[in-house]
């Protein structure tokens, strides 16, 4: 759709691509789609506009556990996770590419930064980006508690086991997998 390659959507292009996909859209319509996905308000629609839009916004639930998972990478309690923080959060002597003497440990943890860091490209990792990590992952996560216990389980938050209630069947017959596991 980005004819003019130039990383953004015009009003013109998202039409042009609607159109391709069968959707006739008109003016009127297209600018209220361009201004729910504008959120910088320059006219166009980049990709993390676009992704943005898509994907929606964390639940309050999901915010809550991703803020504690950041609490635990912020190690100096700065409110960025920078390449220091990282290395005493995470180790890495165990990686397979730090084993084989492919990466060195800094290589491996940059990396691992900048998973984190998708968006500003700074080198640093806020609460913010964070958010847009964890919004991405959990786009196609519809169950919030699912998402939870994900996340606690990945991060080995405290108190992870918990949001599994033994006595709520339903619980059990939908997440039956997860439940087995924790037993």
């Amino acid at each position: 759709m980005d004819t003019s390659n130039d990383g953004r959507l015009s009003s013109a292009e998202l039409k042009a691509g609607f159109k391709a996909l069968g959707v006739e859209v008109s003016d009127a319509e297209m600018a209220v789609i361009v201004e729910y996905f504008d959120t910088n308000k320059d006219g166009t629609v980049d990709l993390q506009e676009l992704v943005v839009g898509l994907r929606g916004r964390m639940s309050e639930d999901r915010k809550a556990v991703v803020s504690e998972a950041y609490a635990k990478l912020d190690v100096t309690g700065d409110g960025v996770v920078t390449l220091d923080d990282l290395a005493q959060a995470y180790r890495v002597d165990d990686h397979p590419d730090v084993k084989t003497g492919k990466h060195s440990r800094i290589v491996v943890l940059r990396h691992h930064l900048d998973l984190f860091d998708a968006y500003t490209k700074d080198g640093t990792v806020t609460l913010d980006d964070f958010y847009e990590y964890y919004a991405d992952v959990g786009a196609t996560i519809h169950d919030d508690i699912y998402f939870c216990w994900m996340i606690r389980s990945a991060w080995k938050l405290k108190d992870y086991l918990p949001l599994l209630p033994s006595a709520d069947k339903s619980f059990k017959t939908t997440h039956h997998s997860i439940w087995a596991a924790s037993k």
